[in-house]
């Protein structure tokens, strides 16, 4: 092909054809006007990126570049946090996936840092208290194996409904750092009064409290990460917050038992309820909203 940067490429694109069953129509001359263009051009193959959809091929064909770098995965979405296309001859940047985790230790006071602190410490004290809650239920309500069961599908029945009929009318009406702080409260009362009632009847409303705080809590905290992320950095930003919440769903268990041993059957609530205490402290001196910081102050 020649080089020439005045000349011109036509591109014919024949959807699901078979490069064998192509190649052998045209040497029994089937297909005339390809045989034309063969003669004078070249039969190339070429492999297609992996795990993507063919709405992805051409725009890689027709481009040269990654779908990493020109944004489009697919004929319907152009994902928002793809990296915007890479100017010709330049080479992408790619941070070190250890980076974004170094930055939430490194400069805890960002905006991101900041979040992602409040949802691992907010993830902490509520693994504490659900290491423990068949134990303590156990313990104090004399609940078995065959009627814990019923305690587990109440707290999911009211998770269900929070998130997916009240959440949005919540957030809608005060905002995410309003349902985030609010959230704080609700699961921080929902913690600390567990071991103060005595009866189901009492245990029923204060149960119903941890659900609903960390409906609050948890959505509205990863909505203003997204906000507060750039968007070439998003999937990083998300990932990360998931492996801090998964340190801390580890280190929990290990916490909230040897507390339920040596400190009697309450101690794990209040300590999970003093954690997302120091969570609230953090929501309510974060910023009403939130923005995206350029990379160069986060590197």
């Amino acid at each position: 092909m020649s080089r020439n940067k005045n000349s011109s490429v036509l591109a014919i694109g024949i959807d699901a054809a078979e490069s064998t069953l192509l190649r052998r129509m045209i040497e029994h001359d089937e297909l005339p006007a390809l045989r034309s263009l063969l003669a004078d051009g070249k039969w190339l193959s070429v492999q297609s990126p992996s795990l993507i959809g063919s709405g992805a091929v051409w725009p890689t064909f027709l481009t040269g570049e990654e779908p990493a770098n020109h944004g489009i995965y697919s004929e319907w979405k152009w994902l928002p946090e793809s990296k915007a296309p890479a100017l010709p001859g330049a080479l992408p940047i790619r941070k070190p996936v250890w980076h974004a985790a170094w930055v939430v230790v490194r400069h805890p006071r960002g905006p991101v840092p900041k979040l992602t602190w409040i949802y691992a410490a907010g993830m902490l004290g509520f693994a504490s208290m659900t290491s423990v809650l068949a134990l303590y239920l156990g313990e104090i309500f004399c609940f078995t194996e065959e009627t814990i069961g019923y305690v587990f599908l109440y707290v999911s029945t009211l998770s269900l409904v929070m998130r997916s009929v009240l959440l949005g009318p919540i957030v809608h009406r005060i905002g995410e750092t309003g349902a985030m702080r609010v959230g704080t409260i609700v699961l921080f009362l929902g913690l600390v009064l567990y071991p103060q009632v005595h009866t189901l009847w009492g245990l029923a409303p204060v149960m119903a409290l941890v659900p609903i705080g960390t409906a609050l809590l948890f959505p509205a905290t990863t909505a203003l990460m997204s906000h507060a992320t750039e968007k070439s950095e998003l999937g990083t930003t998300m990932g990360v917050a998931q492996t801090f919440a998964a340190i801390s769903r580890v280190i929990a268990p290990l916490m909230a038992t040897s507390a339920f041993q040596r400190f009697g059957v309450g101690a794990p609530f209040y300590i999970a309820g003093g954690i997302v205490a120091l969570v609230g402290v953090l929501a309510f001196r974060l910023e009403a909203e939130p923005s995206a910081r350029p990379e160069s102050e986060t590197a």
